[in-house]
């Protein structure tokens, strides 16, 4: 058996049960009322409010969509909140 999703409305992660690690987060302000995955499980759709989004679930997919909207890499400040424990490098080489 594959991985199973879970999907919550409001505020609760979207969790594994058998290990209770969130997975993914994928935030609406109202109900979902569709969901449906690409053939290869790289993306999942989602219907609310008569919206659709498209989300990617790959590493490598989460990674180029998140390179691609970066203005400017993390502040000194917003490096040590999220990475406190790594040494600080540039998140994306090409931006200043």
């Amino acid at each position: 058996m594959g991985p199973l999703l879970t999907v919550k409305w409001g505020q609760e992660p979207s969790t594994e049960p058998t290990l209770g690690t969130e997975l993914a987060r994928l935030d609406h302000t109202n109900a979902v009322e569709a969901v449906a995955f690409s053939p290869d499980s790289a993306q999942i759709a989602t219907v609310s409010e008569g919206s659709a989004w498209v989300h990617a679930l790959a590493a490598d997919l989460v990674v180029e969509q998140a390179l691609a909207r970066m203005t400017r890499n993390l502040t000194p400040e917003e490096w040590q909140r999220y990475f406190p424990e790594e040494p600080r490098r540039r998140t994306h080489p090409g931006l200043p």
